[in-house]
């Protein structure tokens, strides 16, 4: 009977232990949801709605992502184009490109850029809030991770000490992995430098980039954005973002096809649809 009794109290002892423990796991998780991170599902979201079906293949078909998805050797991949060029969208498809994957011991986290947030888009927020996407539930449920993010908000840090944490903290995580993406979509629209005069974007794509040995990088930019520093490495790709024709076609006849004004006049002209096609596609300039 004492033996029973003692058996029954070890399995209430771990018991109360599991409840402890998923408790303050809970407790830490809410904890970090309220610390500062970018709105990026929204914008993901509105991208892959915003998205002509068909479109955008050629960028999946294209060698340097293929590489750059595949290669053993993880590195950085540049993307650059004018405004209007499908920046976005192109970083969109490529996100859920890359969520095929997922499951399969392969992370992915991704932030949008939005110049109308530039005072809470520092270095420090899009870093962490990467690193906040990585941490999914079953990395969550490891105590020494839940604290060492924690660690990073809660300890007095400056800032640069702050981002070389959560820096530290990303590639432990990708080094524990088999593939880890980030994205980040429209760097440019990071502020260039802070009041007190200290490089932002620069900054961010010096962290990028050294984080490009452990995990696969993607950025977004306009071209006039100074990428000379990542010439110099062989961890380094670059596309260039322009309207394909094909994309042209498929976008101008679904307009076409979706309003009954021009349909009405395609109807009576069985090649002005195609004119209109090869005249926007002379005029829009990779656009």
């Amino acid at each position: 009977m004492i033996e029973l009794t003692y058996v029954l109290g070890e399995d209430t002892r771990r018991v109360q232990a599991k409840i402890i423990e998923n408790y303050n796991r809970e407790q830490d998780e809410k904890l970090l949801d309220q610390l500062p991170t970018v709105p990026y599902q929204e914008k993901h979201r509105h991208a892959i709605e915003d998205h002509q079906p068909g479109t955008g293949q050629w960028f999946l078909r294209d060698v340097r992502f293929t590489s750059w998805k595949n290669d053993a050797t993880p590195s950085l991949l540049l993307c650059q184009g004018i405004p209007g060029a499908g920046k976005t969208i192109i970083t969109a498809l490529s996100i859920e490109d890359v969520l095929k994957e997922s499951g399969n011991d392969t992370y992915a986290a991704y932030v949008y850029c939005d110049c109308q947030n530039q005072k809470k888009e520092t270095v420090t927020v899009l870093l962490w809030s990467l690193l906040r996407q990585l941490m999914t539930p079953e990395r969550l449920i490891f105590p020494f991770v839940r604290n060492k993010c924690l660690e990073i908000w809660t300890i007095q840090l400056d800032t640069d000490s702050r981002i070389k944490q959560i820096v530290l903290l990303i590639r432990l995580l990708s080094n524990l992995s088999r593939k880890t993406y980030l994205f980040l979509d429209g760097i440019d629209e990071v502020t260039e430098s802070d009041p007190y005069g200290k490089d932002v974007r620069q900054r961010l794509l010096a962290e990028l980039y050294g984080l490009a040995d452990t995990c696969r990088i993607f950025v977004t930019c306009r071209p006039h954005i100074c990428t000379d520093h990542l010439h110099h490495t062989s961890r380094y790709r670059t596309i260039e973002i322009r309207a394909a024709n094909d994309d042209i076609s498929a976008y101008v006849a679904s307009s076409i096809s979706a309003s009954k004004v021009l349909k009405d006049f395609v109807i009576k002209d069985v090649n002005l649809e195609r004119t209109i096609i090869d005249i926007v596609q002379k005029r829009s300039n990779g656009v």
